[in-house]
């Protein structure tokens, strides 16, 4: 059985620097997916190799 782990971090979560512990603590745990608002896509890809 395979697992897919999504973590949401969308403008729901807070500020800019809240969402971006939340990705960065999400892609250090191998998360699979992230959920962000299209706004934050480019930002996402500058802090790691996630989807």
């Amino acid at each position: 059985m395979t697992r897919t782990v999504w973590v949401k971090a969308d403008g729901n979560v807070g500020d800019w620097e809240a969402r971006k512990r939340r990705i960065t603590a999400a892609i250090e745990a191998g998360a699979d997916w992230v959920l962000v608002d299209e706004s934050d896509v480019g930002r996402v890809r500058d802090l790691g190799d996630i989807s």
